[in-house]
């Protein structure tokens, strides 16, 4: 079992974000897990044709990245981006690519996350993945109204506890 203080699922928008947030914070052991083989790896599967419209797309502390592409950016373009932010900070080298998360849960005051290269153990998770066409989400116990089991209840209760603790 690999132990870490952090990791994030997905590297995307959000995931990459964080993953800068953490490497500026100086974490320095922390993983981002990302499903695909490279950052920014839904929006390489869909997408071919896009512009984005709203020139809102950017990420923090970006260094000015976002002022090299134009107000409104193709799917390439995105992608370039993401990949030029993840070089401004050394995400790569903590990047996971082509590992798939299978199951999230809480162990005392860490987190087990169960992947498809073994069992990462972590302080604090973030959880980034993309969210258009996420199978879970339709027709999941959340859209329904079906109250989600007990144990469910208790994790999602756990993990906002441990987010408001990791601002503290």
């Amino acid at each position: 079992m690999t132990e870490l203080d952090a990791a994030v699922i997905g590297a995307g928008f959000a995931g990459l974000g964080a993953g800068a947030a953490l490497r500026q914070a100086g974490v320095q052991r922390f993983a981002l897990i990302e499903q695909g083989g490279d950052v920014g790896h839904f929006w390489s599967k869909t997408y071919d044709r896009i512009h984005l419209h709203s020139p809102w797309h950017d990420l923090p502390n970006d260094g000015g990245l976002i002022r090299r592409y134009p107000k409104f950016k193709s799917r390439d373009e995105l992608i370039r981006y993401f990949g030029e932010y993840a070089d401004r900070f050394d995400l790569r080298r903590s990047i996971r690519f082509n590992e798939r998360v299978a199951q999230v849960k809480r162990e005392g005051e860490r987190w087990r996350l169960d992947t498809s290269a073994g069992t990462i153990s972590v302080r604090y998770l973030a959880v980034a993945p993309r969210s258009t066409g996420c199978r879970p989400c339709r027709g999941s116990r959340a859209a329904s109204s079906t109250p989600a089991p007990a144990s469910t209840r208790a994790s999602t209760a756990t993990a906002g506890r441990s987010r408001a603790g990791a601002r503290s």
